[in-house]
């Protein structure tokens, strides 16, 4: 009985073993260039213009629903 016990632990930790690095060989590459590359520009001001054309108002500060704001980074 002890045998089987270790052949099946065996077998089970070589099971695993072989799916842990077929997972690691699924992502290898380069992903490409971006889709989508936005720049909001540069400057000292902490805080980006309105945007045009939406549902949405705007406020240069910390936002409640149905606001929006465009904030350089967040701290």
């Amino acid at each position: 009985m002890k045998y089987l016990l270790k052949i099946y632990c065996v077998i089970t930790f070589f099971f695993f073993s072989l799916s842990e690095i077929k997972a690691q060989e699924s992502c290898t590459g380069s992903l490409g260039d971006p889709v989508i590359n936005i720049d909001f520009g540069n400057g000292t001001d902490r805080f980006g213009p309105p945007i045009p054309e939406t549902n949405y108002n705007y406020v240069a500060g910390s936002p409640n629903d149905g606001y929006y704001t465009i904030v350089k980074a967040s701290d």
